[in-house]
């Protein structure tokens, strides 16, 4: 049986930072466990808007993290603009 890994969520909007961990398998089952879960928190924390919160969703449905050049399981995932000019950045790092 394949043990689950390590994944820590830094996510930078708004002026606001969060760090998240969530045990998944793969880095694209933990980033869907973190819109299941973490982004609920997110809301309440930095008091998003249901437009934000939707474009956050539909953005990590449809962009790729990218592994970041140099270093060992850690991936961006810029999703851009979500409102008022303020875009949101995701690092996710995988510990063993």
């Amino acid at each position: 049986m394949e043990e689950k890994g390590k994944f820590t969520f830094i996510v930078h909007y708004d002026g606001a930072s969060c760090v998240s961990q969530i045990y998944a398998l793969t880095l694209q089952e933990a980033i869907e466990e973190w819109r299941g879960k973490e982004l609920s928190f997110l809301k309440k924390l930095l008091n998003l808007s249901r437009y934000e919160r939707d474009t956050i969703v539909k953005k990590t449905k449809i962009t790729t993290p990218v592994l970041h050049e140099g270093l060992i399981n850690t991936w961006n995932n810029n999703l851009g603009i979500i409102s008022k000019n303020n875009p949101l950045c995701m690092t996710v790092v995988l510990s063993s």
